[in-house]
């Protein structure tokens, strides 16, 4: 009788523990959680692809700037070479034309016996020649190519100049000194520096009517050689006996010239009152690097 009931007992535990039991997971909720996850990774995968196309356009549209600014820069040096041409071939027809003129002076000067004629025949001469330099440097520079670089002795640079000069030297009345150590050296183009170096002494000339002093000196910074030339005297150009037009549009075209070498070397062209009550001219250029 005891062992029938504990069997009975047990049945019904064994009922009541089926009865309130968890349910076992179907086949369809394993793959209603598999769904899920794919779209997830879906939604994911569209999300970095959307980014990675924005990324692209924007990569796109700054590529099409670059193209449309290169293509007006190009556009632009076209322009500035058929332009360039222009110019070299007017100097060159300017040249001759000076050529002829200054041919012309040196008859009339040694036909010429008063004094006053003279001296009109030699303020006609300068304005010619200022001219002539002018328009050598339009000739250069409508031909111009990138600057060489090599190691300069600067002396030697001033020298040239000071031996170019001298016939202007000699008609102005002015003594050039030079103040430059022997060990100075610039990086730079040979022939375009020494032409910076001449304009900006004949703009020194320019201020001394009557004669006078230039000094080139020399200056070594940390970063650049300063080469500074100076005279004592801060008279207008139009002193001198030019025309004023003459003087300054000569004078202009020198320091424009000045500058753009200067610029290509990557330095830079200073104008200034001096200690004296003159003008110094300031040329600052690379010097030597260590190394």
């Amino acid at each position: 009788m005891s062992d029938c009931t504990d069997v009975v007992r047990e049945e019904a535990v064994q009922q009541d523990h089926a009865q309130f039991a968890a349910p076992e997971a179907s086949p369809r909720d394993g793959s209603e959680s598999d769904v899920s996850t794919l779209l997830d990774q879906w939604q994911a995968a569209a999300d970095a692809l959307e980014q990675v196309h924005r990324s692209k356009c924007d990569e796109v549209a700054r590529l099409r700037q670059a193209l449309a600014e290169a293509t007006i820069e190009l556009a632009q040096r076209h322009r500035l070479a058929d332009f360039s041409a222009t110019v070299g071939r007017l100097a060159a027809g300017m040249k001759n034309s000076i050529q002829g003129i200054q041919q012309q002076l040196d008859l009339l000067r040694r036909r010429s016996s008063a004094s006053e004629g003279a001296e009109l025949l030699n303020k006609a001469a300068a304005d010619v020649a200022a001219w002539e330099a002018a328009v050598d440097d339009l000739i250069h520079f409508s031909g111009e190519c990138s600057p060489e670089a090599e190691l300069l002795s600067l002396r030697e640079l001033v020298d040239g100049a000071r031996c170019a000069l001298a016939p202007q030297l000699s008609h102005h009345a002015v003594h050039l000194l030079v103040d430059v150590p022997e060990e100075a050296r610039a990086v730079g183009d040979q022939r375009l520096l020494q032409r910076a170096i001449v304009n900006v002494v004949l703009q020194a000339l320019d201020r001394l009517p009557q004669g006078g002093e230039v000094v080139v000196a020399a200056a070594q910074g940390e970063q650049t050689l300063d080469v500074e030339v100076a005279c004592g005297s801060d008279a207008p150009a139009d002193q001198s006996g030019r025309t004023q037009s003459t003087a300054a549009g000569a004078a202009v075209l020198r320091w424009a010239v000045v500058r753009h070498i200067l610029e290509q070397h990557g330095g830079e062209a200073l104008a200034k009152a001096n200690d004296r009550g003159g003008m110094s001219f300031v040329l600052r250029i690379p010097h030597e690097q260590d190394g």
